[in-house]
């Protein structure tokens, strides 16, 4: 009996995670025999006489780590740019690399390249399937159903050499991945194509609502790539409601919305629907009066939950999104990945968003662990000028390796190009057909041939039969080891043995062996995660993520990472609560412009707060930093006062704007906790209004 799409993942999935040390060790000895030999490997690896292709895995593995240094983007970042220049020799890869992917910026304060490939929005659409397999558990949704999807591309652009460049983001909304990501899943999203990469996020998002409302009793979830970007929409809402009822009501498009091609896309949907329009309507003058709380079931009511990533720096706007979401609506928190690779999957869903845990897939990636320690200061490391960074490293160890409690940095070595031989069960009905069925079995990976074809046994003979391979090839499928999920691909087929569709049609086994260019070539990449291992599935690790490793605030010798930060805010802002103001948005600055240097906070608040609400503020947010360093510097007033910035309504509005307008994407766009670019700087200077400086309490003099 053939299995479901939900059990072939979840199978799949238990198979690697079982298997999880032997799959990362095979994993990392196929990326080897791939690209053994360019550039980058050769400088670390060319003295050596091995041959990859024989050699044991477990002794490649060791040889790899040994030899190959752990790298940084700056490492890689020469070679990747005379790949942007257009040189084509093999420096990360063997295969040409024709896109790259832009990061977002907002970590570091620049975009980088990232290559991009196939391989990413496959493991993409990989990812999404076996997260919905595991959701679908819990939440179970109506086949056929919708999704409010607060999704944003982005324009592409050519490099110097001629390469595609976007946003990762952008590259998946318009890959034939995202196309069947629907299919398969049986959930379709609100809006076209058009809206979702209009290039303006302000356009695109009033017609996701506009569609969604539309559709909204087919609407099964809600969700966007970061919980900001959901927050970010739904206070847009607030602005939006009254021209959406009227658009409902006539199946009009505000004039608001200038772009002729979403124009066209959106009028092609919509119809007049006054009853909908008067409901919505009502529902919105009972919800203003309210604060729009509980707004997503309202107006969503078949909504089962709302989907997002939601930890490291999307943890402050849970408060803001929980009002949205009311009392019993769950808010489920995405699958843990970045621009370089997917990491891990949430496999309980139903877990808070605080308490919720990413178990690594072992087939996605080669990862390694660093493991981290917290440096302890002592009041004599007063004279000691400050350290690059807050932890002490070991050597990295393998995934297998990794233990309970202990917090690591990920390091990633990334899939780039190899050859697929699946073997699948299935039946035919016609000479010219689609084929379909479930792979039953690991493939095996045989790199020999370019060339496409298929091969049919039937129970009577035996006939290889040529096959045509057009751009309307789908293989709904992951290119990974121990591959266990359905399959389907288009052909043209020329006679062979066996029945047809009139009965008696004959088991056919199908073997086809094609070349999948999955390029990437990242070796030894620290990503910058903190995680902490918080247990084990079968043979993979459960990771919680901590923060970016990238040191968040240092003037002297203190060290106060993103997480210490959200720590110190969340404490700080509790005096808000009896003025029934809240706080917007956050970010920060170390001030070493005068000494001494000091921490700047800027905070975005809605609502009246008088200022010795404020003052209580900034006086509780600089006794939550409790790092020793911290601590003895504003002793020993090294460092000085704490500042808190009060910036005007919409000035975290302006940074995203800033950020949108120079190539990112709302779906990546995450607030800088921390910041010393002067662009930035310049806008939140330009809009403080209010200015508190903490004074030198006994609460910081006995602590």
């Amino acid at each position: 009996m053939e299995a479901t799409s939900t059990e072939d993942m979840i199978c799949w999935f238990e198979e690697v995670a079982k298997n999880a040390g032997k799959v990362q060790m095979e994993t990392l000895k196929k990326i080897l025999e791939l690209n053994h030999g360019v550039e980058y490997l050769e400088k670390w690896l060319g003295g050596v006489d091995i041959d990859v292709d024989k050699m044991d895995a477990e002794a490649l593995q060791s040889l790899y780590t040994s030899m190959v240094p752990l790298a940084s983007h700056a490492d890689l970042e020469p070679y990747i740019q005379r790949i942007a220049d257009g040189e084509t020799s093999p420096l990360l890869t063997k295969q040409p690399i024709t896109t790259l992917s832009l990061s977002s910026g907002t970590t570091e304060g620049r975009q980088k390249y990232v290559p991009f490939t196939s391989h990413s929005s496959n493991t993409t659409l990989q990812m999404f399937k076996l997260a919905a397999a595991y959701r679908s558990r819990v939440y179970p949704t109506r086949e056929g159903g919708r999704i409010l999807e607060f999704i944003y591309g982005s324009k592409q652009f050519k490099t110097k050499g001629g390469l595609s460049a976007g946003t990762a983001t952008t590259h998946y909304f318009t890959s034939q991945e995202f196309k069947l990501k629907q299919k398969q899943t049986k959930s379709f999203t609100c809006s076209p194509e058009e809206v979702i990469t209009s290039g303006d996020y302000k356009q695109s998002t009033y017609c996701h609502f506009l569609l969604g409302l539309f559709y909204s009793p087919e609407v099964e979830f809600i969700t966007s790539t970061f919980a900001y970007g959901i927050v970010q929409a739904l206070t847009l809402f607030e602005d939006y409601w009254i021209d959406l009822c009227n658009d409902l009501s006539q199946g009009t498009l505000s004039p608001r919305i200038t772009l002729p091609s979403i124009r066209r896309s959106v009028l092609d949907v919509i119809k007049p629907n006054p009853h909908l329009a008067s409901l919505v309507r009502s529902k919105c003058e009972e919800l203003e009066g309210s604060d729009w709380y509980g707004l997503i079931p309202k107006l969503w009511p078949n909504c089962k939950y709302v989907y997002s990533i939601m930890t490291g720096s999307m943890q402050p706007y849970l408060k803001k999104l929980m009002h949205y979401a009311g009392d019993h609506l769950p808010l489920v928190s995405a699958d843990y990945g970045s621009t370089e690779s997917w990491i891990g999957v949430n496999m309980d869903p139903s877990s808070a968003p605080q308490d919720v845990t990413f178990t690594v897939v072992p087939a996605f990636s080669y990862f390694e662990f660093i493991p981290l320690h917290r440096q302890h200061h002592k009041l004599c490391d007063a004279v000691v000028a400050a350290a690059a960074d807050d932890y002490l490293e070991d050597d990295p160890v393998p995934l297998s390796k990794v233990k309970i409690g202990q917090q690591y940095e990920i390091v990633l070595t990334t899939f780039t190009v190899f050859v697929l031989n699946i073997p699948l069960n299935t039946f035919f009905c016609s000479h010219n057909t689609i084929a379909t069925g479930v792979i039953r079995k690991p493939p095996s990976f045989t790199p020999q041939t370019h060339h496409h074809h298929l091969k049919t046994t039937t129970t009577t003979t035996a006939t290889t039969i040529s096959i045509d391979l057009e751009s309307n090839l789908k293989i709904e499928s992951n290119h990974h080891h121990h591959l266990h999920h359905r399959f389907r691909v288009n052909y043209t087929n020329r006679e062979f043995g066996g029945g047809g569709c009139g009965g008696g049609g004959s088991g056919v086994l199908v073997i086809i062996e094609m070349w999948c260019r999955l390029i990437s070539g990242l070796y030894r990449y620290r990503l910058g995660d903190v995680v902490e291992v918080a247990g084990f599935y079968e043979g993979t690790p459960k990771l919680n993520f901590l923060c970016r490793r990238k040191l968040v605030l240092t003037v002297n010798i203190d060290k106060n990472t993103e997480q210490d930060l959200q720590l110190a805010v969340q404490k700080g802002s509790q005096p808000l609560i009896k003025s029934r103001a809240e706080l917007v948005d956050f970010t920060s600055h170390a001030n070493i412009a005068n000494q001494p240097g000091h921490y700047v906070v800027y905070w975005e608040i809605k609502g009246e707060v008088n200022e010795d609400v404020l003052d209580e503020c900034c006086t509780e947010m600089d006794v939550a930093f409790v790092d020793h360093g911290y601590v003895v510097s504003r002793k020993t007033n090294s460092i000085g006062p704490l500042e808190l910035c009060i910036v005007e309504r919409g000035t975290f509005k302006k940074i995203m704007e800033h950020f949108i307008g120079n190539g990112a994407t709302m779906s990546q766009f995450k607030t800088p906790r921390c910041t010393s670019n002067p662009v930035l700087l310049k806008i939140l200077d330009l809009y403080t209004i209010k200015r508190f400086v903490v004074l030198l309490t006994s609460d910081l003099c006995t602590r």
